[in-house]
């Protein structure tokens, strides 16, 4: 123990050792930041602002910040950086006065031309005197009836008037794009401005006679002189490119000056970093050692208390759910005469009971089924033989007394055999639901589509349904027995309870990834909502079984042969909006290795 305080003294001798190194150095980066950033988003204004206003406050922040750097990179011995010096700041200051000379250039730019502009509206207004003053002139001549002079006169002038005017045009024009000419020189344009001003002077000189050509060449003087004079727009234009050069020039040095200041950050915040990953490691090295014995330590204790936490999970919850798990899944498969060891007062106890009174109660349900369907062979096939006996002796009361019996006799004889046969009928129907649970046909492959022509055979008698297979999914394994019982049980209520002479019958297959859907339709009556349970219930028929033979067995047969197998069967149907009825019927995709019929069975129970 005195030895971890030992140690955690140097720790804090080191760490205030290190701050008093690194804190002043983190301070100073800390403002070299801020400053790096105002010099930036100043240097970033200073090009977009164009008004003197503008740049004069910008100015005055240039001036403080500047001060700042002044402050921190001064001429001393202990200067920060070998780079930078306080003579650097005046780079930014220049930046600004720089930008304010520009701003000041272009204003007196736009000054002169603005001027010359008025020069052009002034030497516009001259023409149409001169033109006035030559409309004069003309109508002097004429009425002196000097018509040869008037004519010859007349076309000179008035050519020399429009030649005029064009020039001042083309003046205009020149003016106007002057400006723009200056990114990329403006010789060519000045040429042409000398040009275009020597064409229209001598083009003023053959206006002899005109008085207003003094007033004209006047103005084109002023003009020539705003635009090409010592202090005109061309000599100003030169003078901004010089100093657009130079400004470009020093925002290059402005910007190597930034660039220096992020370096030496960079460069200052690695030097901290790097003393503080040199004393963090040394910490650390020192903290391991502390640890190390607690670690230990620790590490005895928890294992000794996870022993202790495993053997006391082990032994009172993760064997016991183990045991349960085992009881269910064979529950689950049919196998319910093993009890359930119950002992406890946990949680895991509780369902272990409730899990034994689910087994007990299964299990009694199991038999009470398996009686249930013991009985139902019984009497239907021990019933077979006393309706043999009176079918027989109706055969042979009608052989000796044909002749001699009455009418009415010879009605209840009748009546008699019809319901001896639908008593066979019902017997035979009772024979194939108690055996319905029993999967022991041959499992194979089960086509829809051969299943069908064996049905259309089956149902030759009655060739007016048609029976089409709309959808096929391919052959698939089955239990075929049972599944061909529930179609042909299917297909035999949509024919019987047609409420027409002729239909159609249609059967589709999809296949799923883990069952098989099987659909047969009819376009019969339908059947009513209120009834579509009951159709599954035992000896439930819709119509009385003088209008339609049946045993009311056929669709609880279906349900108890899908159950068997694992699957389901639905039905669809709304008379209210078409006709028609749809049976579906479920059933998994099992394989004799995958699943038994002990399973099958275990699953229908």
């Amino acid at each position: 123990m005195y030895a971890e305080w030992n140690d955690l003294s140097r720790i804090e001798r080191k760490t205030e050792n290190l701050s008093d190194r690194t804190i002043p150095l983190l301070d100073r980066i800390a403002d070299l930041g801020d400053l790096q950033h105002g010099l930036e988003v100043t240097l970033a204004r200073v090009r977009l602002i164009d008004d003197l206003d503008g740049l004069a406050g910008l100015g005055r922040r240039v001036d403080s910040l500047s001060q700042l750097f002044r402050e921190n990179f001064s001429d001393r011995e202990d200067t920060i950086a070998e780079e930078l010096s306080s003579a650097d700041a005046d780079v930014f200051q220049n930046v600004v006065k720089g930008r304010q000379d520009i701003v000041a250039q272009n204003t007196k730019i736009n000054a002169l031309v603005s001027q010359a502009v008025d020069k052009i509206l002034a030497l516009e207004k001259s023409i149409v005197v001169a033109q006035i003053e030559f409309g004069n002139q003309q109508r002097d001549v004429q009425s002196r009836q000097e018509e040869s002079l008037s004519v010859t006169w007349a076309i000179d002038t008035a050519k020399t008037l429009g030649e005029i005017s064009g020039s001042v045009a083309s003046l205009a024009i020149l003016t106007k794009d002057f400006p723009l000419e200056t990114g990329t020189g403006n010789t060519g344009t000045r040429q042409s401005l000398v040009a275009e001003i020597n064409i229209l002077a001598s083009r003023l000189a053959r206006l002899k006679n005109l008085e207003a050509r003094h007033d004209i060449a006047g103005v084109l003087v002023d003009y020539r002189n705003t635009m090409l004079g010592p202090d005109g727009v061309v000599e100003a234009l030169s003078a901004l490119q010089t100093r657009q050069a130079g400004q470009e020039q020093l925002y290059g040095e402005a910007e190597a000056v930034l660039n220096n200041i992020g370096a030496w950050t960079r460069s200052s915040t690695q030097r901290a970093a790097m003393e503080f990953r040199q004393s963090a490691a040394e910490t650390s090295r020192i903290v391991e050692r502390i640890r190390f014995v607690d670690v230990a330590f620790n590490m005895c204790m928890l294992l000794i208390s996870l022993a202790l936490l495993w053997f006391m999970i082990e032994v009172r919850m993760i064997s016991r759910i183990h045991r349960l798990t085992r009881h269910i899944q064979r529950m689950s498969r049919g196998h319910l005469e093993d009890p359930i060891d119950t002992a406890g007062s946990d949680e895991i106890a509780e369902i272990a009971k409730a899990v034994e009174k689910s087994r007990l109660t299964a299990a009694a349900l199991q038999r009470s089924n398996e009686e249930l369907e013991r009985f139902a062979y019984v009497a239907a096939h021990d019933l077979r033989a006393p309706r043999r006996a009176i079918s027989n002796l109706i055969e042979w009361t009608e052989e000796d007394f044909a002749d001699e019996m009455p009418a009415d006799a010879q009605i209840n004889i009748g009546l008699i055999r019809n319901r001896t046969d639908r008593l066979s009928g019902h017997l035979s129907a009772l024979l194939d639901y108690a055996r319905a649970g029993q999967i022991d046909g041959e499992h194979g492959a089960f086509s829809l589509t051969k299943f069908a022509e064996e049905l259309r055979l089956y149902f030759n008698s009655n060739s007016a349904f048609e029976i089409r297979v709309e959808q096929d999914c391919g052959p698939f394994g089955a239990y075929l027995t049972p599944l061909k019982t529930i179609l042909i049980n299917l297909i035999s209520n949509a024919s019987k309870h047609h409420d027409r002479s002729s239909g159609t019958i249609r059967m589709s297959s999809e296949l799923y990834p883990n069952y098989v859907e099987i659909t047969v339709a009819d376009d019969g009556p339908g059947i009513p909502k209120q009834y579509q349970d009951q159709i599954f219930v035992l000896f439930q028929t819709l119509k009385s079984r003088d209008e339609v033979e049946g045993s009311g067995l056929g669709l609880a047969l279906v349900q108890k042969l899908a159950r068997s197998l694992g699957g389901s069967v639905s039905v669809v149907s709304n008379p209210d909006v078409a006709r028609g009825t749809v049976f579906t019927v479920r059933v998994p995709l099992n394989t004799p290795s995958a699943k038994t019929p002990n399973d099958i069975q275990g699953l229908a129970a």
